[in-house]
């Protein structure tokens, strides 16, 4: 090399030097610039401005890290084009990214080909354009929750200072995206909060009204049964009516039995009293006639077109109603009057009003006969209190339904995500690989989605069988059988899965044990699940039992005892509970579901039986099912 050269290089790299130092200096007012906006799509062009800016960056990207498993891109430039990058999973372990992720430290290569086993063992073909690659995890509250990456064409690309300032505008851009994460939590919970708070100032605003209805009720009540002059009497019930609804008439009338006739006591017209002609008993035009003779409710909110349902023709003082209820008022179950509330308004009363209306009807028919105006009230108000704890008892069994579907959804979208990505991989190594890999290996791999499948499958079945249950969907044949014969096949049916676990299976039986009468296909599903349980959960080498006896004379029982790891007292409170996850686990890398023992118990109970449990934590498991007794035993069978 020349002296000229040697000083022209020399001279560019101090150039160089001074150039890194300034853009150094710049990295607080970048900070502020990235950490100042609550805003993903500002973010993540700015970190990128400044990276491109900062360093040769042919390649750059950013991915937000998902709690279930995946690195999902938000924002990838190449060559200055923005382009996909599918989300990565933590299952490919030939990735920069996932080990970035999953060990959350820094990737830094300058020849991907020369140093890519430092971090991964296989490498990506579609990686090799990029010879010199940084991946920085973002790192917020000690966890992960994103990825940078810049990449470049050309190898050695990236100085330490290159380095250092991708790692502080990493920090940088940790800060914004957890800043941004943590307003939006409180963006949604302050949103939630709201419906919340909506729902519960209309819930308010109802039990106010249902107070307000119920005083006015009640300061009726006390007023009509505590007198005999009837001015008094009617003059509150129509205050009260007026206050609860719309009434441009208001009438009550009394049977005669002098005349045959209806009389009403009171009949205002928009507030004003009007006299009212008295009504024959068999006037059949009559809506009042009709309700006290059937002793039936009449309820109307379009009277033009429902009145015929009822009478021939409209009487004069009710043709100008478009909304109507009659009452009957009944006494010692004697018809002694009826209550009339009119409006000029279509649907002017709705399924409340109406119920307040039968409440004031029966006041009115208490205060006419007087004997049981104490009781009447009573009732009045045991029936408000009772559909105020309906209400009550009705909002937490929502929420407890809410809560156990969000639980349900976050389990089940668990335990099927996890097979299914496993298929996802093998099919995907299959179709890319197919043609260079051998026999046995595409029989291993087919065998794993086969497992992968049957793990799905199994948790599909018991969730369709939970649902089936609980919707009393499944019907129970119930017939006289073999108890025994149903246990020792099912016992032979687990040999050779306990021999491969060196696990030994003692199958005894009581003499003289009694058939059953049960559901055969039921009963040998709890059964299956029991054993299997019990060769499931239990160490190799080890023993297992399974009892058939007699439990009194009424019930056959068998009892599957384990040697396994036994339960927890927290074990033993959520053990037949649906998604049971105990702290026992499988001892042959075997899946369960968390369903089984649910299916068991509901199962057993639908035969008349019944399942439990007896366990000392360290000292194994007894598990017990009991079923009726037949007549028959095997002897007179």
């Amino acid at each position: 090399m020349s002296a000229s050269v040697s000083s022209s290089l020399t001279e560019q790299q101090r150039s160089n030097g001074e150039r890194q130092s300034v853009d150094i200096a710049k990295l607080g007012a970048i900070g502020q610039s990235i950490t100042s906006s609550l805003d993903l799509e500002t973010i993540l062009t700015t970190v990128h401005k400044n990276v491109e800016e900062l360093m040769p960056t042919d390649i750059f990207g950013i991915a937000i890290y998902r709690e279930w498993g995946e690195i999902e891109y938000q924002y990838y430039i190449e060559g200055g084009k923005f382009e996909y990058m599918p989300s990565a999973v933590m299952e490919e372990k030939t990735s920069f990214a996932v080990w970035a992720i999953d060990n959350s430290k820094e990737v830094v290569v300058q020849n991907y080909a020369d140093e890519y086993k430092t971090y991964v063992e296989t490498l990506r073909p579609e990686e090799t354009k990029a010879p010199a690659q940084m991946y920085f995890p973002l790192i917020a509250k000690n966890q992960p929750i994103a990825l940078i990456t810049v990449q470049s064409f050309q190898p050695n690309a990236y100085t330490d200072i290159h380095i250092a300032i991708l790692r502080t505008i990493a920090s940088y851009a940790s800060v914004a995206i957890d800043n941004l994460n943590s307003y939006s939590r409180l963006a949604n919970a302050a949103a939630e909060m709201e419906v919340m708070n909506h729902s519960l100032r209309e819930l308010n605003e109802k039990m106010q009204k249902i107070n307000q209805d119920i005083s006015t009720l009640s300061a009726m009540g006390q007023k009509i049964t505590s007198t005999l002059d009837y001015e008094t009497i009617l003059s509150a019930m129509y205050q009260s009516v007026s206050e609860l609804m719309d009434v441009s008439t208001f009438g009550l009338g009394v049977a005669r039995d002098s005349d045959n006739t209806i009389e009403y006591l009171l009949f205002m017209v928009n507030g004003h009293q009007s006299y009212h002609v008295p009504i024959s008993l068999d006037d059949e035009t009559s809506l009042a006639v009709y309700s006290m003779r059937e002793r039936k409710e009449i309820v109307m909110n379009n009277v033009p077109s429902e009145y015929n349902q009822y009478v021939s023709r409209l009487r004069a003082e009710e043709a100008h109603a478009q909304s109507l209820v009659y009452f009957p008022l009944v006494v010692k179950n004697r018809a002694v009057g009826v209550l009339t509330v009119q409006s000029t308004k279509v649907n002017a009363y709705s399924k409340y009003q109406i119920d307040m209306m039968r409440t004031i009807a029966t006041y009115a028919a208490t205060a006419i006969d007087n004997i049981y105006a104490y009781s009447y009230l009573a009732t009045a108000f045991a029936e408000t209190e009772s559909t105020r704890a309906e209400i009550t008892q009705l909002n937490k069994h929502l929420v407890e339904l809410d809560n156990e579907k969000n639980e349900f959804l976050g389990i089940v979208a668990h335990d099927l995500k996890n097979p299914l990505s496993g298929i996802r991989m093998l099919a995907k190594v299959l179709h890319d690989e197919g043609g260079s890999i051998s026999q046995d290996e595409i029989k291993e791999l087919s065998n794993d989605i086969l497992n992968s499948a049957g793990r799905m499958f199994d948790l599909i079945t018991n969730l369709l069988d939970i649902n089936a249950i609980e919707r009393g969907a499944i019907k129970v044949y119930l017939c006289d059988f073999d108890f025994t014969m149903i246990v020792k096949a099912l016992c032979d049916n687990y040999l050779q899965r306990a021999q491969a676990k060196d696990i030994t299976i003692h199958f005894e039986v009581e003499e003289g044990l009694a058939y059953t009468f049960a559901d055969q296909n039921a009963t040998i599903q709890v059964l299956d699940n029991l054993i299997s349980n019990a060769v499931k959960y239990s160490p190799p080498s080890k023993n297992v039992w399974v009892r058939c006896t007699m439990s009194g004379t009424k019930f056959v029982r068998c009892e599957v005892k384990d040697e396994g790891p036994g339960l927890t007292e927290e074990d033993k409170k959520k053990l037949f509970g649906k998604f049971a996850r105990l702290s026992a686990q499988p001892t042959g890398g075997e899946h369960s579901t968390g369903l089984g023992l649910s299916i068991v118990k509901k199962m057993a109970e639908t035969m008349g039986g019944k399942v439990w449990c007896e366990s000392e934590y360290g000292h194994g498991a007894s598990f017990f099912l009991e079923l009726p007794a037949a007549e028959l035993t095997p002897e007179t069978a």
